[in-house]
């Protein structure tokens, strides 16, 4: 997936659904004149987020400790299986593992967190959240109209129809990445 994220240095990305810091950490020692901004809901990925930024000395990663959503609320996360590290704020997720803890977690929307940080741009965004894309996007609409920016996603099987919807009504264009195997994940772009 790395080849579809070409960030280039002095670009804005948001990584949602950042985990550890795979991408972000990456994409910011790449490009240190970048703006990298790094939502992870789970604590423990947070925390392993916050000490990979510590690590690298890294200065231009915002890290949000919150779920991205439609609305400012509150949600459960509900953590699975311990190998994987993976979580949802969607309630039974099929075929992620067993149940290991639940938290209890800020959420709000992407648009208000551009606001919030006063963002002038957006180039890049990332959105694996393993099946809240939908309600993601939903609460981001006014940034993606106005920015337009690439956006890789992950969309599982449930939300593909919604979600292509709500690409056309904002006029990009989806295509699966090939070297997915799984076949979910997905990079979009304005058509214009």
């Amino acid at each position: 997936m790395d080849k579809y994220l070409d960030i280039r240095n002095g670009q804005v990305f948001i990584d949602v659904g950042a985990h550890v810091g795979k991408y972000a950490l990456r994409i910011a020692k790449r490009n240190p004149r970048s703006t990298v901004i790094a939502i992870e809901p789970g604590s423990l990925q947070f925390n392993a987020l916050i000490d990979g930024i510590n690590k690298n000395k890294l200065k231009n990663i915002i890290p949000l400790n919150i779920a991205a959503w439609d609305s400012t609320t509150k949600l459960k996360l509900k953590v699975y299986s311990i190998d994987a590290g993976t979580s949802s704020v969607i309630p039974g997720m099929p075929g992620i593992g067993h149940l290991i803890r639940v938290e209890n977690v800020e959420a709000k929307s992407l648009d208000d967190v551009v606001n919030e940080l006063g963002l002038k741009r957006i180039d890049w965004v990332k959105i694996d959240v393993q099946g809240a894309e939908f309600r993601v996007l939903r609460g981001f609409r006014n940034s993606i109209t106005r920015f337009k920016p690439r956006i890789v996603i992950e969309i599982m099987e449930f939300n593909r129809e919604k979600v292509s919807k709500f690409f056309e009504e904002v006029d990009y264009v989806c295509r699966h990445i090939p070297e997915d195997e799984s076949g979910m994940y997905f990079i979009c772009v304005p058509k214009n």
